[in-house]
């Protein structure tokens, strides 16, 4: 069973009460954050330095090692109250770096090892289902160029994964995925919208072939072991409710703070906070925050408990409870920005961040509400219309749409001349990993 007190590398006090050290400078940053479109240098390197981007990395290689599935639930919840993007940007790395094993020895001693301030990897499951390039197998590994969408990490990672179909000595299509150096992709300058504006999720591309070593790439056909899948899916859901739990407690926690100061409008009240119908919104929202949480940690706590034993109903169940928990933490944001009136609209508002940012992600493919259609069927008993597929695939945009690239910044840890691999070490950052 894993330690649910399990201590940061870098002090004696746990991954949680860590992730909680870093909410105030988060917060305090959330505008240059939204400005720059990704975390600012020194965001990273205090996120770097709480071992935020240590999670699931083996701590012979520098890492936490074993966290239990409740005190990861908590951290994300903790970066979540802070910044949705902060907490995105860790959330986006793990799934690679904890499992990275699945390609081998060779990759996972060059991913570890590897000289960096920040998360490892990039991508998301889009680059690898409906935004993928072309290989060419060759002697030793393949060739791969192409052009991939909403490439969470793209500023921030020394490698990013992305998919790839290659056609094999049969004649027969193949859909693989490759670990690519930051030295041999691009940046487009195209991540431009209205919530979650730091996750940096912009296209990536590579215009001419590049070769990637055969210990870079695994096959979509190949899979983990049951216990690995089941606790990636059970922790890809219980993270992202988790960071709208911590979102709709950080809405919560700004919109006391204004209350209690502002005046409101056309009311015979000295503030808001003494308004009875601010005081039941806050109330209301309160109830269903603690709620919410309450859920969220009894499913963490019952993974903990199974452990190996964790199965495909448990799963199940706690991602369909994940679902609804983030749609009513999103609610309760946009509802107290609604009652704090329309200065929540202007860019730097704190509160109207955690509403745009919970909004947005709520639109994530993981969070859809549809998928509840899915649970009603397990219910009633029905069979489903069909599998999920992740070699289903749209075209690919063309390469020549990225013709606009992000451009070095002094505020930031991007330079498109930077590298990191195990036998480049990255130039212009201070630090590194143990």
């Amino acid at each position: 069973m894993f330690d649910d007190t399990h201590k940061s590398p870098n002090s004696m006090t746990s991954v949680v009460d860590e992730a909680r050290g870093l909410v105030g400078l988060l917060r305090e940053r959330g505008s240059e954050i939204d400005e720059l479109g990704v975390l600012p240098r020194e965001v990273v390197q205090a996120m770097d330095d709480a071992g935020m981007y240590r999670i699931g990395i083996p701590e012979s290689a520098g890492g936490l090692g074993p966290v239990s599935i409740s005190d990861r639930t908590e951290t994300f919840l903790e970066l979540g109250r802070g910044n949705a993007s902060a907490a995105w940007s860790v959330w986006a790395d793990l799934p690679t770096t904890e499992f990275i094993h699945q390609f081998g020895a060779e990759m996972a001693d060059e991913l570890y090892g590897t000289e960096h301030v920040g998360p490892l990897t990039g991508g998301s499951a889009f680059n690898l289902a409906q935004s993928v390039g072309v290989g060419q197998q060759v002697d030793g590994g393949y060739r791969l160029k192409g052009s991939w969408r909403f490439c969470s990490n793209s500023r921030l990672a020394a490698w990013v994964f992305l998919g790839f179909d290659w056609t094999d000595e049969k004649g027969d299509t193949k859909r693989s995925v490759a670990l690519v150096p930051r030295a041999d992709f691009s940046v487009a300058d195209n991540w431009n919208v209205t919530a979650m504006r730091g996750t940096g999720s912009n296209s990536v591309f590579i215009k001419d072939y590049v070769y990637v070593p055969g210990h870079r790439v695994k096959s979509l056909e190949t899979a983990g072991t049951e216990a690995e899948n089941n606790r990636l899916g059970l922790t890809i859901m219980l993270d992202v409710a988790a960071m709208l739990v911590g979102m709709a407690l950080g809405a919560k926690e700004t919109f006391v703070e204004a209350a209690s100061k502002r005046a409101p409008w056309g009311q015979p009240y000295p503030t808001m906070s003494h308004m009875p119908f601010v005081q039941t919104a806050l109330g209301r929202a309160s109830s269903r925050i603690n709620v919410a949480r309450l859920a969220l940690m009894s499913h963490a706590r019952n993974a903990d408990e199974l452990g190996d034993g964790l199965g495909s109903e448990a799963v199940t169940t706690a991602g369909y409870d994940s679902i609804q928990i983030a749609h009513d933490m999103r609610e309760v944001a946009e509802e107290l920005r609604n009652v704090m009136g329309t200065s929540t609209f202007a860019a730097g508002d704190a509160l109207g961040r955690f509403a745009r940012d919970a909004t947005g992600m709520c639109l994530h493919g993981a969070m859809r509400e549809w998928s509840q259609e899915s649970h009603g069927r397990a219910i009633l008993g029905v069979e489903e219309p069909g599998e999920f597929s992740m070699t289903t695939s749209l075209t690919p945009p063309q390469i020549g749409e990225f013709d606009e690239l992000i451009e070095s910044d002094p505020r930031t840890m991007w330079s498109p001349a930077m590298t990191s691999t195990s036998s480049q070490v990255r130039a212009g950052v201070d630090g590194g990993r143990a």
